[in-house]
């Protein structure tokens, strides 16, 4: 819902992860819809994946984790998605 959302960007939306067990845990969600990366336009990914940046950026600047985790499976949801955990 709108309680979860972190930043609305021209090809995502950025959420809070549902558990916040690590906290700044967020999920960015393409716009567009596409199973795997490769599927998405050229200039769309290179924009999609900048925004990742971005969010990743912001994680790291608000809870300055050890590390960040960022990973993209699409098992459960065959729609492309990236996990932010810190």
């Amino acid at each position: 819902g709108p309680d979860t959302l972190v930043w609305e960007f021209p090809h995502s939306l950025a959420i809070l992860g549902p558990w916040q067990y690590y906290h700044g845990y967020c999920v960015l969600i393409s716009k567009t819809h596409a199973r795997e990366l490769n599927r998405l336009p050229a200039e769309v990914r290179r924009d999609y994946l900048e925004e990742m940046s971005v969010l990743a950026d912001a994680v790291e600047s608000a809870f300055a984790p050890r590390k960040l985790n960022i990973e993209s499976l699409g098992n459960v949801v065959p729609h492309l998605h990236w996990h932010l955990f810190p």
